[in-house]
């Protein structure tokens, strides 16, 4: 009898674990956007680090900011130095 239910434990600890793995664990999702054809809309609860021009150069923030929900951000395509 004590080793059917040491059986039944492994095999339900087995099953969260394979459960948890699969599901991420609430890890976040990443999604790729061609920044240089697409425009999106920033939904609910985004932050993330910016970069800010310093009048010399583009700089990252030290800290995450807060997208305001329903801007929109896109990519700006390069110039052309000709």
């Amino acid at each position: 009898m004590k080793l059917k239910n040491q059986l039944k434990l492994k095999t339900l600890l087995t099953a969260l674990i394979v459960t948890a793995f699969l599901s991420g664990c609430g890890a976040s999702r990443v999604v790729f956007i061609d920044s240089q054809s697409q425009i999106f809309r920033v939904g609910p609860n985004v932050k993330g680090k910016v970069y800010h021009w310093n009048g010399e150069e583009w700089q990252l923030s030290g800290n995450k900011v807060e997208y305001p929900e329903g801007h929109f951000v896109g990519g700006l395509t390069p110039e052309d130095d000709d």
